[in-house]
């Protein structure tokens, strides 16, 4: 056997032991009943069987799926997800637990396809297919199960509002697992998810800052010809108009409407019928708003609607006989009202076409990219936060997310309160990181010149000691299938564990377990948020690795360059001119890691003119 692995495994059992003999206390009543359920032979069998109908019913769907795309579509798929043998697994007397844990990792990819539901049916039901077959397995399975029920009861009230990540994820999976082998252990595991269900991340703009980003002064000067009450009428249409923001109280989607309020001046019209004349000018005020919603699913836009008051003024009117003048004056008088009228529907016509054109690019890239490049690769890769919601109040846009999956915990205690005059905040919980690097993390392997790219990304420039030349070897490390990042926010400081199942230099490869850790703190410098180093890099690698030294005193000159001594986020600066550009009034009022919360504010900063000028305060 590999001594990496002998080593992990030890090391693994003796956490286990701690973590176990320092858990006390009841957990909830709801397990005390299940203790006295535990399985006889034929119930084992029956729940097995019927774990295995439900695994291959959902294979048959996917099945189906895949033979609707041709021939060719479906032998490529059958190629890739290697078809004869997850039949052959799911049908066998004894499943093997760990290939079908294998099987679950491959279809937890961001591979277009694996987003539709036969597929996130076919993985919920091969966990529980390999938490059956585990119990099924065993020659006394009531004292497994009866081990990991009595294990559940003493780690239960020892967690704690903000246990340790290893903690946390052995109840996590203990409660999953036990919620698949046993109805009356669902209760158990509905409690411990409802005691660590608070969202783990939210955040929040206010309409203050929206409108001032999209705030803009649309100045525009067109000619026009419009064919109205019998008469061809043309002029020049000078607008004038500011764009803004505005929020729509919903607490169940955000809603927001883009405004457009300003003023057609057109003074020097001509209409035309027969051989008279009329000159005539006109204003008007308009207001316009581009309802937007917002919700997990993407945004959905809603035709603009305007409104419109017109006055219209009648300043000569010539014609050839002086008798169809006069009548003619008579008449457009008369006419003046309804001129007005038509002239308000036309310009809220115009209006609402130019909005909607205008929105639509912009609106439908953000549509596609929070479906596309956000929500949909999470739903592939099993990702997808529980809880995603979106809600406005008259001042604020809110996201609120509970980031974990089916054997992930979150909070035990709500974010922190807001501070009322925040323009841009963020409060995100450690769960939140740890849960989403354990669902995207593991078994990837990140290479050295992705290492330099995220700094140079986050700093400007990357650090020296992670240049990519021909004349250093190339490295990489791939992350561990299990806990690949832990992180503890605690007094002012946020502890970082990356933990990797392998690492390469050149032609030298280790595939050892191999701990990266550092402690940094959060400081508000005057150009924004950074992080400093409190202490070196801790690398720890097996003794039994080959060239273990050489290979830890390598990765700690490495990470040292990953996690600098002061890391300054100077590459995330916003740029200059454009909308973006306005974030630079930004000021930073927050930074703190405290109580497992990462709590960020800004404020925005604008002279007392500027905000007169845009009508805010």
């Amino acid at each position: 056997m590999n001594r990496g692995r002998v080593w992990r495994r030890t090391w693994t059992a003796a956490a286990t032991t701690i973590l176990f003999s320092c858990a006390a206390a009841t957990l909830f009543g709801a397990n005390e009943r299940a203790r006295r359920e535990l399985p006889a032979k034929s119930s084992r069998g029956a729940l097995l069987n019927a774990a295995r109908q439900r695994a291959v019913a959902a294979l048959a769907e996917v099945g189906k799926l895949i033979d609707g795309g041709g021939a060719a579509n479906a032998q490529a798929w059958r190629t890739w997800l290697g078809w004869n043998d997850i039949d052959s697994l799911v049908a066998a007397e004894r499943p093997d637990c760990e290939a079908l844990a294998a099987i679950d990792r491959h279809l937890r990819q961001n591979v277009v396809g694996l987003e539709r539901p036969e597929f996130i049916r076919l993985r919920h039901e091969l966990r529980s297919l390999a938490a059956s077959a585990e119990l099924a397995d065993e020659d006394r399975p009531e004292q497994l199960l009866a081990a990991r029920r009595e294990t559940a009861r003493r780690l239960g009230d020892a967690l704690g509002d903000q246990p340790p990540h290893v903690e946390l994820a052995t109840a996590a999976a203990l409660a999953d697992w036990l919620s698949r082998v046993s109805e009356t252990d669902r209760e158990y595991a509905d409690a411990v998810k409802r005691r660590y269900s608070e969202p783990n991340a939210t955040f929040r703009v206010s309409r203050r800052l929206l409108d001032y980003m999209a705030s803009r002064v649309i100045a525009e000067s067109r000619s026009f010809s419009a064919f109205t009450m019998g008469a061809e009428t043309t002029g020049v249409a000078i607008t004038r108009a500011k764009v803004g923001v505005q929020f729509v109280p919903n607490e169940g989607e955000a809603t927001v409407n883009l405004t457009i309020r300003g003023s057609v001046a057109m003074p020097e019209n001509v209409s035309t019928r027969r051989r008279v004349a009329v000159y005539s000018s006109s204003d008007a005020t308009m207001t316009a708003a581009k309802r937007v919603t917002i919700h997990d699913e993407g945004l959905r836009p809603a035709p603009a609607e305007a409104t419109a008051r017109a006055n219209v003024s009648i300043e000569d009117v010539s014609a050839r006989l002086r008798f169809i003048e006069r009548a003619a004056w008579r008449r457009a008088e008369s006419m003046r009202p309804q001129a007005a009228s038509d002239t308000a529907r036309r310009i809220e016509s115009e209006i609402e076409t130019r909005a909607d054109e205008l929105s639509k690019d912009a609106l439908d890239k953000a549509h596609t990219f929070l479906c596309q490049q956000v929500r949909t690769p999470l739903v592939r890769l099993d990702a997808l936060p529980e809880r995603f919601e979106f809600s406005t109040t008259g001042d604020h846009l809110k996201i609120v997310v509970l980031q974990r999956r089916f054997a992930q915990l979150a909070s035990a205690v709500p974010a922190p309160e807001y501070h009322q005059r925040d323009d841009l905040a963020f409060r995100v919980h450690e769960s939140f990181l740890n849960n989403l690097a354990e669902s995207v993390l593991p078994g990837v392997t990140v290479k050295d010149r992705v290492w330099m790219e995220m700094l140079s990304v986050a700093t400007g420039s990357p650090p020296r000691a992670l240049w990519v030349h021909d004349r250093a070897a190339p490295w990489s490390v791939t992350f561990a299938e299990s806990l690949p990042v832990s992180t503890r926010v605690a007094d002012g400081a946020i502890r970082i564990v990356l933990r990797f199942d392998a690492a390469r230099r050149g032609d030298d490869h280790w595939t050892t377990p191999i701990e990266v850790e550092t402690l940094l703190e959060p400081r508000m410098m005057r150009d924004g948020p950074a992080l400093f180093r409190r202490g070196g890099i801790a690398v720890r690698v097996s003794p039994d690795a080959p060239a273990a030294n050489d290979l830890q005193r390598f990765l700690e000159r490495k990470f040292s360059a990953v996690f600098p001594e002061e890391l300054h986020f100077d590459g995330l600066v916003a740029p200059e001119g454009g909308a973006l550009g306005k974030l630079r009034s930004l000021a930073l009022r927050e930074f703190d890691f405290q109580r497992g919360w990462i709590t960020l504010g800004y404020q925005l900063e604008m002279g007392a003119d500027t905000l007169v000028a845009s009508g805010r305060k």
